[in-house]
């Protein structure tokens, strides 16, 4: 290899995973003779930016290369992790549900003194709101001097992904009042919240609002609500799916996940092909069965649309 400087290797590096070819940016940071700081976090910020697989390593065949795994690898090597570092690794949580790990690495940044940086804050109430430990993510927010969008937005978004309509609508009157203006991302966790308290005409009011009062064009995510369909408002629905249709918008599956013994299950919506789903499906069927018992009212009609 030619004699570069460690400037022009991380360049390389960044290039390649810029690329999605997260395996050769790995191979020449292996060969880097010298590496800082930058190069490291480059390099994990690779992983974390290619999405790949944490558990099953499948995007490029390595094993146990990953976003976690090189976050602790950074950890014992001469160099120590700074605010991005840590920033990257919870994200990394975030995506998997790692909470232990997200527990242990927030640990550290109170040992390190970053505990205090918004990016890590912000981070930490992400990773705690997705893995359903609401009172934690709370307690981040609160403590912080000066949130911003992304920590309001975080909160509103943890509150929304575990059913908590009522509280991401009067969290969004707190950041009304504090004078932070929303973005996509708002409106996304207050349409979910309507859906979820079957408030079909404060959503469209929400729906509305984004466009004509905050400029924010709809995206396939505000489209894919079924706040109206919750209503019955079938014509609604019709139309909006007729939009999707027209601009080619998209829905991904949702996807949810649970731990078992430090064993992480990921479910995707649709999804057919974990092998105890024979066992999941008679056990959904007892909990329907038990249901029926209790006099609890299936509503089939929406049952169709998930």
């Amino acid at each position: 290899m030619p004699q570069y400087d460690v400037i022009s290797w991380t360049a390389i590096v960044a290039a390649y995973t810029s690329n999605n070819d997260v395996g050769e940016a790995r191979h020449i940071f292996d060969q880097m003779p010298q590496k800082n700081l930058i190069s490291w976090n480059t390099m994990m910020f690779g992983y974390l930016q290619n999405s790949k697989n944490i558990e099953t390593n499948t995007v490029t065949g390595m094993t146990n290369l990953d976003a976690l795994s090189f976050f602790y690898e950074m950890e014992q090597s001469e160099l120590k992790p700074d605010q991005f570092s840590y920033n990257c690794a919870l994200s990394a949580c975030a995506a998997i549900g790692a909470l232990e790990q997200a527990r242990a690495i927030h640990c550290r940044t109170v040992k390190r003194g970053l505990i205090s940086d918004l990016g890590v804050g912000n981070a930490l109430i992400t990773v705690y709101g997705k893995c359903g430990a609401l009172n934690e993510a709370e307690m981040i927010f609160h403590s912080m001097t000066s949130p911003d969008m992304i920590s309001w937005n975080a909160l509103l978004m943890g509150y929304s992904q575990n059913g908590q309509g009522s509280a991401v609508l009067d969290f969004y009157e707190k950041m009304q009042k504090s004078g932070v203006q929303p973005n996509h991302v708002t409106f996304i966790s207050l349409l979910t919240a309507c859906s979820y308290l079957g408030e079909v005409v404060k959503g469209q009011r929400f729906f509305y609002a984004m466009e004509k009062k905050h400029g924010i064009s709809p995206t396939k995510e505000h489209y894919a609500s079924e706040t109206f369909a919750a209503a019955r408002l079938w014509e609604d629905v019709a139309k909006l799916r007729a939009v999707m249709k027209e601009k080619r918008l998209l829905k991904e599956p949702g996807c949810s996940w649970i731990e078992i013994r430090d064993r992480k299950h990921m479910f995707l919506s649709g999804d057919s092909c974990h092998q105890q789903k024979y066992s999941i499906y008679a056990t959904l069927y007892s909990l329907y069965g038990s249901m029926i018992e209790e006099s609890y009212v299936i509503d089939s009609d929406l049952l169709v649309l998930v």
